[in-house]
């Protein structure tokens, strides 16, 4: 018995998506204090929006107030949007 595949697995299933931006979870030391967590997610952000590429970022510390994900305090997220593609340096074009 032997098992073939043919072309990507699962991209019949799962489309290319490609809308613009980015969205970036990092996971602080769950000893980190609020203080140090806000001093991190600062420097991030300038390091994301250092890219000419970057049109904006937008970020969180802690987890949402919903409860609708089951992450810690020391959990970070960042909206990083992107320019259109045709403005982005020739390196970052290539496919």
């Amino acid at each position: 018995m032997y098992l073939a595949f043919g072309g990507a697995i699962g991209s019949e299933f799962l489309p290319h998506l490609d809308e613009g931006a980015i969205w970036v979870r990092g996971t602080l030391s769950q000893s980190v204090g609020p203080t140090e967590a806000y001093r991190l997610v600062r420097q991030a952000r300038l390091i994301f929006s250092s890219y000419p590429e970057v049109t904006q970022v937008i970020s969180q510390v802690g987890r949402p107030d919903d409860g609708t994900d089951a992450t810690g305090f020391f959990n970070t997220e960042y909206f990083v949007d992107l320019k259109p593609r045709d403005h982005w340096r020739p390196v970052f074009k290539e496919t």
